[in-house]
């Protein structure tokens, strides 16, 4: 695609951040809810577990529709979308790429030109402010994505890149990609270094607070190292 056409898609949708929930295995209600869609709106189990979803039916949070029914219509499946606990997510939409051919510009892309890119954000509150002193404990910048299509206002769990073609009617995805959980997973690594190396020097209350601060990170990093990408799968404006 050209410049014009991705801005002039992006026109077209939502502007801002689009709040988006989602919860373990969403993208499973959700794929379920289209292949019911095409089938007029209702399905009996029986005939899903001869269609190409049939290994859906596993997923915990359908087995636990399943327990009750034995027919799936999608306004069913989508009022259990998001779980107990939803992970609080937006999405932006923005532009990647350029209108020279040189081999940096062309290396990730199946044409020259530009993409559309869909970005999944974490909106969790003060999510900025919480990375910022994450970085200033370890002196370093390494949630910075420059030269990558994030946002710098508010952290960018993942993207996708996406290159349409009106005249063949197809869209297609060129990349799905976290940097940012691959930049916790060295933070976490350093952070522990940094907490073995003061813990002679520091009393026992900063210690702690140091542990604290460790735990809730690797608890971040394995709840959004498990989702991100059904996530950047499921994401709709």
């Amino acid at each position: 695609m050209n410049l014009q056409t991705t801005k002039d898609i992006i026109a077209c949708l939502p502007s801002g951040h689009t709040p988006f929930f989602y919860g373990k295995d969403d993208y499973a209600l959700y794929l379920l809810s289209e292949q019911i869609r095409a089938r007029k709106s209702k399905a009996r189990v029986s005939d899903l577990k001869k269609s190409a979803v049939a290994s859906l039916l596993h997923k915990p949070v359908v087995k636990e529709i399943l327990a009750k029914n034995d027919t799936l219509t999608p306004s069913l499946l989508e009022a259990h979308l998001h779980g107990k606990h939803p992970l609080n997510l937006s999405l932006t939409l923005d532009t990647w790429g350029c209108d020279c051919d040189s081999y940096d510009c062309t290396s990730q892309t199946s044409r020259s030109g530009y993409n559309l890119v869909l970005q999944l954000n974490w909106d969790a509150p003060a999510a900025k402010k919480i990375v910022k002193k994450f970085n200033q404990l370890l002196n370093h910048n390494n949630f910075d994505s420059v030269g990558h299509p994030a946002r710098q206002d508010i952290p960018t769990i993942a993207w996708v890149r996406i290159d349409c073609d009106f005249e063949s009617d197809e869209a297609l995805i060129e990349e799905i990609q976290s940097d940012w959980i691959r930049d916790l997973r060295e933070s976490l690594s350093d952070l522990h270094d940094h907490k073995q190396e003061k813990r002679k020097k520091r009393t026992s209350k900063k210690l702690q607070r140091l542990t604290k601060r460790e735990n809730y990170w690797r608890n971040t990093e394995k709840l959004l190292s498990k989702i991100w990408n059904e996530a950047a799968s499921s994401e709709r404006i």
